[in-house]
Parts: structure tokens; C-alpha cells; sequence
């Protein structure tokens, strides 16, 4: 054989050595094909309470779904906890939303849902950045709340006029408060000044922005959204996550789901996740205590 010859098969070699590494390494950048997912075809249709939603159904929904990209979960805006209720039981939502729970007369109503308890949450007081109040009473709320005390004077701050926030009637964290903690007793007459606020956004907004001002709200929120407000103490214990997990800070709420009957296929996995290790590592990573 020429040694030209011998050249050329060498090249012939070489070169399809070069095109199968070529070949391969393409192959490696290329995306693995999905393996079929026998839940892909089923939906999970969400909403209800606005304090659940960022939690389940933003944090928890997008990383179950980054972790099976072939499962859809549908997350609507929120409607409140009696619309999670009712949505639940009419079948428009696989899982309804709930910051408090479900009330005698709504068990007896709708006797086919299931209660889930995967978040407790600390329904704290919270006042505006400028306040130099850090701990009150249950009493001197008390007597802010019924317009008895109208100046942070009066409560060693400085010589402001207290502007109070409350929610209103049947809003999740009013009931809880009233019904279920029975921090506002029974037959509580609210002062003329207290003004009312619908939703759980415009009272954040609405202690965070005006000057002086005292309200309630959730707080994982708090931590969640980074709101510019202060939790203050009630007689005199601070609310942490360790005060609210053990009972020692006494107002807090459940913030729940319900379910129509057992959840099975995609739904009982999503609730499996929820209350996994990973789904208590966002919970607890959002603010707010998980519960198992």
C-alpha cells in the first residue's frame, strides 16, 4: 500500500472519530425527552383567602410544577375564605384557601369537605414605622380599640393622635379574633374613629403609609412581603416564630385548605407535597410555621 494510500485512510479515521465525539457531545446538550407523566392530565384549580394564596398557591404550585413541568395547577385570584368555602363545595375549585377554619354552621352546610391544616400563623398588632410604642397590653388595646385612649402619649410614646385600623365583620381575621380568641369580647363597642379596611392588602398598606397608626395582620406576611411595620408585644411577649409555634404569643390563626371529600390522583399528590419536608421548607421559608 502507497503511503499516500495509507494517509488517506488515517484522514477517513481520524475524521470519524471526530464526527462520533461531535455526535455525542450534541447529543449530551440536547434536553432529555419528558418521561410520560400519568397525572399530566388533570388540573388542580385553586383560590380563596388572600393570606393562603402566596403561600400555596404561588410558592408551593411553582415548585411542584418546576418539579413535574407535565402537571398544571391553576391558581385564581382571591375571594375570601367564605367564596374558598362555597367555591370548594360547587366543584369550581380542587382546593379552597382558608386563613381560619371552618365554622360550625359551615360544617353543617357543607358536610362533604375536608379540613387541611398545613400553616399557624400569628395574628400580631402591628403599628406604623415612626411609633415608639414596642409592647402594649391586651387592656390598652382594649382602650384604643373603643377610642379610650386616642394619644401615643398617653401609652409613653410621643404626642400623636392614634389612627386606628380594624378589618371588617366577616373578614377571616376579625372573626378570629373575635369568635374564635375572643380577644374583642363579646358585645365589644368599637370607638367612632375606628376605621374599617376590607382586605388584608389595604390594611398593610394602610399602617405601612399613614403616620401613627396601629392595625393587625398576619405575620408571615410581614416577613413575606417585608412590610415597613412593627409587630409590637402583647403584655410583653414579642411575636417570633418560636412564640407562635409554642402558644407562648397567644394570637394566632390557622391557614388551611379544604377539599371536597379525600383528594385522590394529582390533587392527593399535590397534597402529599404540601406536607412533605420540601413543602414545610417553603413554608417555614416564606415566614410562616408550619404545622407538622
Amino acid at each position: 500500500m502507497s503511503k499516500s494510500m495509507s494517509k488517506k485512510i488515517a484522514l477517513v479515521c481520524i475524521l470519524g472519530v471526530i464526527s462520533i465525539v461531535v455526535f455525542f457531545l450534541i447529543k449530551q446538550d440536547e434536553p432529555a425527552p419528558l418521561i410520560a407523566d400519568e397525572l399530566a392530565g388533570e388540573v388542580i384549580v385553586m383560590g380563596g383567602s388572600r393570606s393562603v394564596s402566596p403561600v400555596i398557591g404561588q410558592k408551593l404550585a411553582d415548585a411542584y410544577m418546576e418539579k413535574y413541568p407535565q402537571r398544571k395547577i391553576i391558581t385564581h385570584d382571591p375571594t375570601g375564605t367564605g367564596g374558598a368555602i362555597q367555591g370548594t363545595d360547587v366543584g369550581v375549585l380542587s382546593i379552597g384557601f382558608t386563613s381560619r377554619p371552618m365554622q360550625d354552621k359551615e360544617k353543617t352546610k357543607f358536610p362533604s369537605l375536608k379540613y387541611h391544616l398545613p400553616i399557624k400563623d400569628g395574628l400580631v398588632f402591628v403599628v406604623s414605622s415612626d411609633v415608639g410604642v414596642k409592647n402594649l397590653s391586651t387592656q390598652q388595646i382594649l382602650d384604643i380599640y373603643r377610642g379610650k385612649i386616642t394619644n401615643w402619649s398617653e401609652l409613653g410614646g410621643a404626642d400623636a393622635v392614634i389612627t386606628v385600623f380594624d378589618r371588617t365583620t366577616a373578614t377571616s381575621p376579625k372573626v378570629t379574633l373575635t369568635e374564635l380568641l375572643k380577644f374583642f369580647p363579646e358585645g365589644f363597642q368599637f370607638g367612632e374613629r375606628v376605621i374599617d379596611i376590607g382586605s388584608p392588602d389595604g390594611m398593610d398598606t394602610a399602617v405601612e403609609t399613614t403616620p401613627s397608626a396601629i392595625g393587625y395582620t398576619s405575620f408571615g406576611t410581614i416577613q413575606l412581603r417585608n412590610l415597613k411595620v412593627k409587630a409590637i408585644g402583647l403584655d410583653g411577649v414579642f411575636p417570633t416564630a418560636e412564640t407562635i409555634r409554642s402558644g407562648t404569643f397567644p394570637l394566632y390563626r390557622e391557614m388551611g385548605f379544604v377539599t371536597k371529600g379525600d383528594p385522590s390522583g394529582l390533587l392527593a399528590d399535590f397534597v402529599d407535597y404540601i406536607f412533605s419536608s420540601e413543602g414545610k421548607q417553603i413554608i417555614e421559608s416564606s415566614g410562616f410555621i408550619a404545622t407538622f
